[in-house]
């Protein structure tokens, strides 16, 4: 049998340029309809560029999925470090690092300084994070992205070691936290709040103009020149529009517009790969919305409990908090149950010799 990759039919061009620019972390030249929030983000940052040991306007960044929060930050972070070298910016996203010790090893790996594989204690890696940053003698702005995924468990008292960092290690930091939660701020720790007292940003949903205009944008740098109908275009947006003005929605339907219209062997996107596109993201979120439907109360409360932690729980921990709730046995089988729904996902972990039991790894599908 000849290798599969040789057999392949030769690769045609495509109708991609750089398919990049359609991924959410692509950071475009021109944000449409986000001119003032950028500008607003700009002069809270604006003292960084400006002299030594300077320190910006903390902010809380908020609006709806897909309203550019992310997007714009980001923008306004390349822009501060092309405009000066006085500036050290850092970005986290909380989801992916959802404790107070993971986004400080995270800051830690950004700035370039070595942790020990032997393992340190939050407090030490912090103190490693600021030592590098009080070395350098430059102003640094710590964006936390999806901040509210750090609520759980105490973590965002990370927002009080950044406070404390000026007076305590030399380190001066402005921190800019971004959320889909308006009510964020009265959730925070009673000291973390207070030693943020942030300016807010707040993102309106886009509207169906300003969706087209920014597919237009960033078609124009994703694709190649006159390959994309204006239908398949106006469909995309409509999508986005209907998902509550998503610009993340609207930008994924093009992209998969695309590849239909690669995957056809087409060299033009047109109304038909647009159509197929939208039909399977309906497809898909009707799909988990049946499968949310006519769940069992201890269904619900698993549910949320995973929800509520923002990160995966071991079986004995998820076990602990619903006790009183159901037996193991009963949790054992709805957790096999949401699992054939695809609303969980479980995961076996290494077993200790001579620990009873299985030890499984559960999260949010």
């Amino acid at each position: 049998m000849p290798n599969v990759f040789s057999s392949l039919p030769e690769k045609r061009e495509g109708v991609f340029a750089n398919e990049d620019a359609l991924k959410p972390e692509f950071i475009p030249d021109a944000l449409p309809g986000r001119e003032n929030e950028l500008t607003q983000i700009a002069l809270a940052l604006r003292p960084l560029a400006e002299s030594a040991g300077a320190k910006g306007r903390n902010l809380f960044v908020f609006g709806p999925p897909g309203s550019g929060k992310t997007a714009s930050t980001r923008r306004a972070l390349k822009d501060l470090n092309e405009y000066s070298d006085k500036a050290w910016c850092f970005y986290v996203n909380c989801w992916q690092y959802a404790t107070r010790h993971a986004v400080f090893s995270q800051l830690a790996f950004l700035a370039e300084e070595p942790l020990p594989r032997r393992g340190l204690a939050a407090d030490e890696v912090f103190e490693r994070f600021a030592g590098a940053v009080r070395t350098s003698k430059k102003n640094a702005v710590v964006v936390l992205d999806e901040f509210d995924r750090l609520l759980q468990a105490g973590n965002d008292k990370l927002l009080y070691d950044l406070a404390r960092a000026k007076e305590l290690s030399g380190a001066n930091f402005t921190e800019i936290l971004i959320s889909n939660d308006a009510d964020l701020l009265s959730k925070l720790d009673a000291r973390a709040r207070s030693s943020l007292q942030p300016a807010t940003i707040e993102f309106k949903q886009y509207s169906p103009t300003q969706l087209k205009e920014i597919l237009l944008e960033r078609a124009a740098a994703a694709f190649h020149e006159n390959v994309l109908s204006k239908e398949a275009l106006a469909l995309c947006a409509a999508c986005g529009a209907k998902a509550g003005g998503d610009a993340r929605v609207a930008l994924q339907a093009l992209y998969d517009a695309g590849r239909n219209a690669e995957q056809r062997g087409a060299r033009f996107v047109e109304l038909v790969d647009a159509k197929k596109a939208v039909l399977e993201q309906e497809v898909m979120s009707a799909s988990k919305e049946k499968r949310l439907t006519g769940l069992t109360r201890l269904e619900e409360s698993t549910l949320s409990v995973l929800r509520e932690a923002g990160k995966p729980l071991e079986s004995g921990e998820l076990y602990s908090l619903l006790e009183g709730v159901a037996s193991e046995r009963s949790l054992r089988e709805c957790l096999n149950l949401l699992q054939l729904k695809k609303l969980v996902v479980l995961e076996e972990k290494g077993s200790v010799t001579g620990e009873r039991g299985r030890t499984r790894l559960i999260k949010l599908a």
